[in-house]
């Protein structure tokens, strides 16, 4: 994990710590404890160790957390964009069951 509670550790002045990227790179713990002892004075998390977040889990209590659904990429033509991707994709997987883009790589976590 990136985010543990090594780099926690590090961080002064309360800072925000916003993840929109993967969530097995942030320990929740070390983020849950960082944000209780004051290292981080407020998270906004679009992904989580466990999707979706299950309701017991103690950001869901959480004062200075912000929870999003993981769905903050939709804008103005996403879905024209996202057609023309899969168009793409589905031309290419007929001809030599390749993607022509976004292959989804198992061995790097996505």
């Amino acid at each position: 994990m990136f985010f543990n509670a090594t780099f926690f550790g590090q961080l002064q002045r309360q800072p925000i710590f916003v993840n929109v990227g993967r969530g097995p790179s942030v320990d929740t713990t070390a983020l849950l404890n960082a944000l209780r002892q004051k290292q981080v004075g407020f998270a906004a998390l679009d992904v989580f160790e466990q999707e979706p977040l299950p309701t017991a889990d103690l950001l869901w209590q959480q004062d200075n957390v912000l929870l999003m659904p993981h769905i903050s990429g939709i804008f103005d033509g996403y879905m024209r964009a996202a057609n023309q991707i899969f168009l793409a994709n589905l031309q290419q997987f007929l001809i030599n069951g390749q993607l022509a883009q976004n292959q989804v790589d198992l061995t790097q976590g996505y």
